[in-house]
């Protein structure tokens, strides 16, 4: 689901540029701020001892900002992220899937909630559905929430599917950003995990759409003032993100992966009014 956007090529700056210095098209921006870890050079070389780290965010207006660099050449490969909806993984890390000539690109996106490591525990960040696979270990270096922290990640394959695993030394209560970490894979990819659209049957989604129909009710008054705390923007659309956010302000409890993939049943990553009240 969604669009997948991919930054080429190098930019010269010998300074960070918080205020922006290339606007995306309005159809290439994504909705909210990202941040990304790039490779940086002095002389556009990509001889591994002349590569240091950089910071770079994207934000809601489309704006690419340079927060840290240590040399002049900034590589925007690193910029890569999906427009749209996909599935939720989590209440904070989605995943898209694209094909590109041959390639069927599986792309992650969102961040890591603050935990504590002292060594890489094994335990999985985020855990894939068999459709995403991996077909091998591969490494990752994603910016932290701290300015100038960066994390080494893995994705792999498992013996559910696939997991990100994070592999750093120490890890003391910081965001991890996963937007971009990207990898291809064998299957086909353009629809729900068949895992996920086998786990409930028409009757079972009448009855929790019923439910959460009834609260919302009971919340709001109506569906529509109910729809109108989720459509923040006003659009007619309401994406993950957004649905996240409007059930806390509801203070709506419940698994919210599953509610959402009974809302949005054709994987378009947006609801309508329509598919918020089930019809």
């Amino acid at each position: 689901g969604g669009k997948m956007v991919f930054c080429r090529g190098l930019l010269q700056c010998f300074e960070a540029k918080p205020a922006g210095i290339i606007q995306l098209p309005a159809n290439m921006r994504p909705s909210g701020t990202l941040r990304f870890a790039v490779l940086c050079s002095d002389n556009g070389s990509r001889d591994a001892s002349r590569l240091s780290l950089g910071r770079m965010k994207v934000t809601r207006e489309g704006w690419l900002c340079i927060e840290s660099l240590s040399a002049g050449i900034v590589d925007l490969s690193g910029i890569r992220f999906a427009v749209g909806g996909g599935l939720p993984l989590s209440e904070s890390v989605q995943v898209f899937s694209c094909s590109l000539g041959s390639q069927n690109l599986v792309m992650l996106q969102g961040r890591a909630s603050e935990q504590f490591f002292e060594n890489s525990s094994g335990d999985p960040l985020v855990q894939l559905p068999p459709d995403f696979r991996p077909p091998e270990k591969c490494p990752f270096v994603v910016p932290g929430g701290r300015t100038g922290g960066f994390h080494l990640l893995h994705i792999a394959p498992s013996s559910s599917g696939g997991q990100l695993e994070w592999s750093d030394s120490v890890w003391n209560r910081d965001d991890i950003e996963l937007t971009g970490v990207t990898y291809e894979t064998d299957a086909t990819l353009d629809c729900l995990p068949s895992s996920l659209i086998n786990s409930w049957s028409a009757a079972r989604r009448q009855i929790v759409l019923g439910d959460f129909q009834k609260f919302i009710t009971s919340k709001f008054g109506s569906l529509e003032s109910g729809w109108q705390a989720y459509n923040v923007y006003g659009d007619g659309q309401v994406d993950f993100i957004d649905f996240i956010e409007g059930c806390k302000l509801a203070k709506f409890s419940g698994n919210l992966i599953r509610l959402w993939s009974m809302l949005d049943v054709e994987n378009q990553g947006v609801i309508t009014f329509q598919e918020f009240t089930g019809k």
